[in-house]
């Protein structure tokens, strides 16, 4: 059976032309050598070298199989370098799954600020609405996801959080002087809406039925991205939530606190019949953080 060091030691007779100056640059002893290259040749079965007056001349099978063995050893340097890149999160690949507002605004300043000190790692990221994340469980098809509530699935380990929405509007529109927005203060103001049975939606609703205000919706959105983008254009007032109002956020559009507060429920999930990868729990971790950074409870 060929062993790495046999070749380490035959590469390096090779390119040094002796046994004794092999010795000096592997760091071992000159017999070590002899006796490493003895066991190469008794595994291929064949000399390698012919030995006279304490020279090593290479036979032609030595020449033949040299450039075999320094791929070889290159290959086996690689793989150990991956393999300690992998052991310190340095190489690999995640896939994370994501509905829309996270896969646009929150996780690409953590995925940029990940591979900016991982070279070695690449980053395949899913966009789907939340329930195409859910369905994307039973195929265990990412190492991490995002979605809103509900999460409820045996296959996997759920982390939930909630933060609570805020306003973004037009710099000119008349509500700007207003450090806090209301229902009562909103009432029958052009309100850009998230389609109907979204949490924000659902929430808005609610308290503005309380407040006895009228819900004016004049434009409807899938995406927070598209409801900040109209807002910052004078169409209403939209409920976002922060990461996206920050991500977004320009010189013609104001974020505002809401009252009552509404919560916007969201879960970190990854498949639990298999361990996390070292990459994936990492990544987690410093997802979690910028998530606490930013209001998430």
């Amino acid at each position: 059976m060929l062993e790495i060091r046999q070749l380490e030691v035959f590469r390096t007779v090779m390119e040094r032309g002796s046994a004794t100056l092999a010795a000096q640059v592997l760091g071992i002893s000159q017999p070590a050598v002899s006796t490493l290259l003895n066991k190469l040749e008794e595994a291929v079965g064949y000399a390698l070298f012919v030995r006279e007056h304490r020279r090593l001349t290479p036979t032609a099978e030595a020449i033949a199989l040299v450039g075999e063995v320094a791929e070889v050893l290159d290959r086996h340097a690689q793989l150990s370098r991956t393999a300690h890149d992998i052991h310190e999160t340095r190489a690999g690949s995640l896939t994370i799954a994501s509905h829309p507002g996270p896969s646009i605004s929150w996780l690409p300043p953590v995925i940029a600020r990940f591979v900016a000190t991982r070279p070695g790692v690449t980053v395949k990221l899913i966009s789907r609405q939340s329930q195409g994340v859910r369905d994307l469980i039973p195929s265990r098809a990412f190492d991490l996801a995002v979605a809103e509530l509900p999460v409820e699935h045996p296959l996997v380990a759920v982390n939930r959080y909630q933060m609570s929405f805020v306003a973004v509007l037009h710099r000119d529109n008349p509500l700007a002087k207003h450090p806090v927005l209301t229902p009562r203060l909103l009432d029958g103001t052009p309100f850009i809406g998230m389609f109907r049975g979204h949490a924000a939606q659902l929430g808005a609703s609610k308290v503005f039925d309380e407040a006895g205000a009228h819900l004016r919706i004049v434009a409807e959105c899938d995406y927070f991205a598209s409801a900040i983008s109209l807002a910052a254009r004078g169409v209403g007032v939209a409920l976002v939530d922060p990461i996206s109002a920050e991500d977004m956020k320009s010189d013609a559009l104001l974020v505002r606190p809401f009252s009552p507060p509404l919560a916007y429920h969201f879960a970190v999930f990854h498949p639990h019949d298999r361990p996390m990868s070292k990459l994936a729990y990492a990544f987690a971790a410093e997802f979690d953080e910028y998530l606490l950074a930013h209001g998430a409870l």
